[in-house]
């Protein structure tokens, strides 16, 4: 439906633009949003490694093959490598509006869902169209 598609994009171009508004280009944890456009209040600005809004660009892409939704997509995994990235693994931060996300940021865990789920739709959005998209 039209109509649904629609309202996940106005929601995850939202979401994006509280990514690109910090510092590491990485969204916060928890905000409220209000009606007038860029307007919100973080509530938790930590990073977790979640992996919604990029599942959310998944889904967009393959419904309606919008190359913008790679490009954020692209845009996550070097903010990703550049501010959660550690030796060993991945880490959250504490808050994506501190600098360069520095070491002292970091949460010391990357949580399995980051494997399973976000670096899984990071890798599927520039995989090619598979025969059915229920499979993921």
């Amino acid at each position: 439906d039209a109509s649904v598609t629609s309202l996940a994009a106005n929601l995850t171009d939202g979401c994006w633009n509280t990514y690109q508004e910090t510092s590491t280009g990485l969204g916060p944890e928890t905000m409220n949003l209000y009606p007038n456009p860029r307007q919100h209040s973080t509530i938790n600005s930590g990073y977790y490694l979640r992996p919604e809004f990029v599942e959310s660009l998944f889904v967009l892409f393959r419904t309606t093959d919008n190359a913008k939704y790679q490009d954020r997509a692209w845009k996550v995994f070097q903010s990703l490598e550049k501010h959660c990235r550690l030796d060993l693994g991945y880490a959250g931060i504490s808050d994506v509006t501190e600098g360069d996300g520095g070491s002292g940021n970091h949460d010391e865990e990357m949580p399995s869902y980051f494997l399973a789920e976000t670096l899984k739709y990071l890798l599927l959005i520039f995989a090619p169209h598979a025969p059915s998209d229920e499979e993921y």
